[in-house]
């Protein structure tokens, strides 16, 4: 019998799945019990998996690739593009916790900044041993699952967690060698930009969310958007400041709140320096200049 469930294939018998509950496409941690003699297939899909193996024992095997025996109190992951086929030789528990390829999670950029040890090592698969506090955290996940307390939000602030205690109890070796598969699968740079710019204040620290060296971003982002990122930060703001002041009723204190400035100095500088007037001016329509870009620039920026 084989089973597939959150991208692993399902037929057959949802007994096998006794302890977990109905999933959807925002479920993160999967954890559920499956009989000896059943097998779970792996698809190539959306999702990476880290799986840990809390109870019995099984055979994983990677297509076209060897057989590896995994034991007990193990996790190892699986990426996105893998596909895989794991044969349950004795009953398990097991936790599956997925996450995308492609999305704005910090802990995908901390993979991703682990590639350039890949020519340093020579990979074969390996397994993590679950150390403490790890075992307790996951002991909770399942605790918390029974409960009915596991909402999408606890379960996203669990997953961080878990990379927390990734970084601080494996070493980078450890890591590249667990998770080599999905440290080769990269990351959408443009997307991460996107959806995170406006969390971080500079630069620098949307350098810092991705886990890579400035002259390095710097380098991607230039690449990528074909601007300097500096300059990119200036467009996004000037669009975010003339869709603002637009709202009805809207004060120059709103608009310097909801365009991502902390004080009026900074604020009042920056109008000055792009659209040649000062806010109260800009929301007034006295003074504007030709540095206020046309509506048909604003549409390109929205595109990028």
């Amino acid at each position: 019998m084989k089973l597939l469930f959150g991208g692993i294939n399902q037929e057959g018998n949802k007994e096998c799945l006794r302890n977990n509950k109905e999933m959807n496409y925002q479920t993160i941690f999967i954890h559920c019990s499956i009989s000896k003699g059943l097998i779970i297939e792996k698809e190539v899909g959306i999702y990476n998996y880290v799986i840990f193996l809390i109870k019995g024992a099984c055979r994983l095997e990677e297509k076209l690739k060897e057989k590896h025996i995994i034991y007990l109190e193990s996790f190892f992951s699986v990426s996105h593009d893998q596909t895989a086929t794991i044969e349950i030789e004795e009953d398990c528990n097991f936790i599956f916790l997925k996450y995308e390829s492609l999305n704005n999670s910090f802990d995908t950029a901390f993979l991703e900044s682990l590639e350039p040890l890949k020519e340093k090592i020579k990979y074969s698969f390996t397994t993590l041993p679950i150390r403490n506090p790890l075992n307790s955290f996951l002991n909770l996940v399942i605790t918390t699952a029974g409960m009915g307390l596991d909402s999408l939000e606890y379960q996203r602030c669990a997953k961080g967690l878990f990379f927390i205690y990734l970084r601080q109890l494996y070493t980078k070796e450890e890591i590249l060698q667990a998770f080599y598969s999905t440290v080769c699968a990269k990351m959408d740079f443009k997307k991460f930009v996107l959806e995170n710019y406006m969390k971080v204040k500079t630069i620098e620290q949307l350098a810092s969310m991705m886990h890579i060296a400035k002259s390095t971003f710097y380098k991607r982002f230039n690449k990528e958007f074909g601007l300097s990122a500096q300059q990119w930060i200036i467009n996004k703001k000037k669009e975010c400041i003339l869709l603002n002041s637009t709202q009805s009723n809207m004060t120059v204190k709103s608009l310097m709140y909801k365009s991502g400035f902390d004080t009026a100095s900074n604020f009042t500088r920056f109008c000055k320096s792009n659209f040649g007037c000062t806010p109260t001016e800009l929301l007034e329509n006295k003074k504007i200049t030709n540095d206020i870009p046309p509506r048909k620039e604003i549409y390109k920026v929205i595109i990028i």
